[in-house]
């Protein structure tokens, strides 16, 4: 391209790799890590030394070319420190079209591993003091290379996406690097990470197109992808059964938290002129393309729609290889490393610790690590230059982000929080729904951990701003003391509030609710509850939480009654002596909550009973 003082040089590729090598490397991304041990080890060991030779062979189709060598020698002796390598496919309209004849392997192209380029040197990708960035481009000849203005913060909109029927993987994995990476730019206010709550493609499109709402620049997809060429059966890896063939497809959500298949072009549309630069896809397959079509890619699919680059992937993704990807990525991207180079240091990374996870055969003995060299997995899709660094003149960096605000909440455990991660989904997705959610068991299983880490992790995220923890074993102040908490938490217990009189507190409390939407942490709730056999009282259990209501259902209103789940144990201890309320101040505790849940806030409950009797 003269204009970005670019060489240029058009000629006709052809593939170093054969069907046998294709399917061996596919082989290894996809199956290699599940059996690695005997022939399986040898195997992928094999394919591991082969990948120089397959990198030379890579270099020689592109660059022993006559075409190659015109650009070759003046572009390798360039003193800059992160070169590009643009790969474009020269089309004409009517063979964009399907008008006009065009050789299926022009399509093929762009899907090949050109990250392996190797110069008999080492990996061109992975040079320490001059790494080539490998850039494929699309015919689009609407798309203008024109530098777009920046203006800071950089805000990242993730979309984490865990349908019901795809497999259970932990919704934090990507997003808890993530913000590892960036927690300095956080506290500055130089970068911003929000949430799409729920990962649904409509809540995405009034994302979008909210005008209250900043901008975004990089969305970021973590979550299922797949796709099946024509003629293939139907079903991904995991087992489920998709209804697309011939293009790609995200596994987004429905509000019932069924798998929400979207077509790459139906996502494409979706985000129209959304202003969106960058689509980091932590998705399988996401760059996968039809045999005769170089858009049928999600990654095809978003440039064409208008996006100015897209990092996909083109064959499955192991979790530990996006995360290691995601935490140097970001923290490149944080300090002001340009998209290109800072992809190539996250490749760079990638490359020099191939471990990923543990295999552990027997429960009783340490895991060994997996190791992949899946290092030249990511490929990257740019239209137009794009720039993160703040443009001149452009409107300062927004005051640093307060933390939120955790009142009376216990030291966290010695020695971390770890599992869970099941439970910690269910209760984000009973939240979010107005539900409220009853977490019981034995003492000493870990209820009030899993609700300290819910609220921690809930709050960090900004599903709710801050979250106050109320012990019932403290107090036996029931509806009063609750209230008096929660305007200590809220910084509005003033002259004219008065907990006693509850109506009128609540009154006071419900604007900066609004304000400040507040998770309410009740523990140990069993020690408010009146004594005596349950069955001989009149009882409103609460309803197990359903993880799949009818996609009809509507939302939840201020009377009904609460949700809730047993992830633990449901048996209650009968050695210990609870304080009850009186029935009144039970029954004025039970009216609170309710009207806490209709003003906005969450409620999160804890008690040894597993069910909550109520005298009203």
């Amino acid at each position: 391209c003269p204009m970005l003082g670019r060489q240029r040089a058009t000629g006709l590729l052809y593939d170093p790799m054969d069907a046998t090598l294709r399917e061996d490397l596919t082989w290894y991304l996809e199956q290699s890590w599940r059996w690695p041990f005997g022939a399986f080890a040898a195997r992928a060991q094999q394919l591991e030394a082969r990948m120089e030779q397959v990198g030379r062979a890579f270099f020689a189709a592109l660059f022993e070319t006559a075409a190659g060598q015109q650009i070759f020698q003046p572009w390798n002796l360039q003193p800059d420190y992160a070169k590009q390598l643009s790969l474009e496919l020269d089309l004409t309209a009517e063979q964009l079209a399907g008008e006009a004849p065009t050789d299926r392997r022009l399509f093929a192209a762009l899907s090949l591993p050109w990250e392996l380029l190797h110069d008999g040197r080492g990996f061109l990708t992975l040079r320490p003091h001059q790494p080539v960035s490998i850039v494929r481009r699309l015919p689009e000849p609407n798309v203008h290379a024109l530098l777009q203005p920046f203006t800071p913060p950089l805000r990242v909109l993730l979309v984490t996406a865990r349908p019901d029927e795809t497999g259970f993987i932990d919704p934090r994995g990507i997003a808890r690097p993530l913000f590892a990476a960036v927690e300095e730019a956080l506290a500055e206010g130089q970068l911003q990470v929000e949430f799409l709550r729920p990962p649904t493609l409509p809540a995405l499109v009034a994302r979008l197109n909210d005008p209250q709402q900043p901008p975004i620049h990089i969305l970021h997809f973590d979550g299922h992808g797949t796709f099946v060429q024509q003629g293939q059966p139907l079903f991904a890896q995991d087992g489920v059964r998709f209804a697309l063939a011939g293009q790609g497809a995200l596994a987004f959500e429905h509000e019932n938290g069924q798998t929400h298949l979207v077509a790459a072009s139906d996502l494409a549309a979706a985000l129209g002129q959304s202003g969106i630069k960058l689509a980091l896809l932590t998705a399988c397959q996401s760059a996968t393309t039809a045999e005769d079509d170089a858009f049928s890619s999600v990654a095809g699919q978003l440039i064409r729609g208008g996006l100015d680059a897209v990092i996909a992937m083109p064959a499955s993704l192991l979790v530990a290889t996006a995360t290691k990807l995601v935490q140097r990525f970001y923290a490149s991207l944080a300090q002001g490393t340009p998209v290109p180079l800072a992809l190539q240091q996250a490749r760079q990374e990638l490359h020099a610790d191939p471990r990923r996870h543990l295999l552990q055969r027997q429960r009783d003995q340490p895991g060994a690590p997996i190791t992949l060299r899946d290092w030249w997995l990511p490929h990257y899709y740019m239209q137009r230059a794009l720039d993160f660094q703040p443009q001149a003149g452009a409107a300062p960096v927004a005051a640093p982000v307060a933390a939120p605000q955790l009142s009376n909440f216990p030291a966290p455990p010695r020695y971390g929080f770890g599992g869970r991660a099941r439970e910690l989904h269910q209760i984000e997705r009973a939240l979010q729904r107005g539900q409220a959610v009853l977490i019981h068991g034995f003492g000493g299983q870990g209820k009030t951990s899993l609700a300290c880490e819910a609220a921690t992790w809930l709050t960090a995220t900004g599903m709710f701003s801050g979250a106050c923890f109320i012990s019932a074993e403290a107090s036996s102040g029931g509806a009063t003391w609750l209230l008096a908490s929660l305007a200590r938490h809220l910084g509005c217990a003033d002259g004219h509030f008065h907990p006693d009189n509850h109506p009128a507190a609540l009154a006071h409390l419900r604007p900066h609710l609004r304000q400040q939407r507040t998770l309410i942490v009740l523990d140990n709730l069993e020690s408010w509850l009146p004594e005596g056999d349950p069955a001989n009282e009149e009882l409103r259990a609460f309803a197990p939480l359903r993880q799949a209501p009818a996609q009809h259902e509507e939302p939840p209103s201020a009377n009904e009654e609460l949700r809730a789940f047993a992830p633990l144990r449901q048996q209650s201890n009968q050695h210990e002596e609870p304080l009850p309320l009186p029935p009144a101040a039970l029954s004025a505790l039970w009216e609170l909550l309710d009207g806490l849940r209709a003003a906005g806030a969450g409620l999160l409950l804890t008690s040894r009973e597993p069910s909550l009797p109520d005298p009203r």
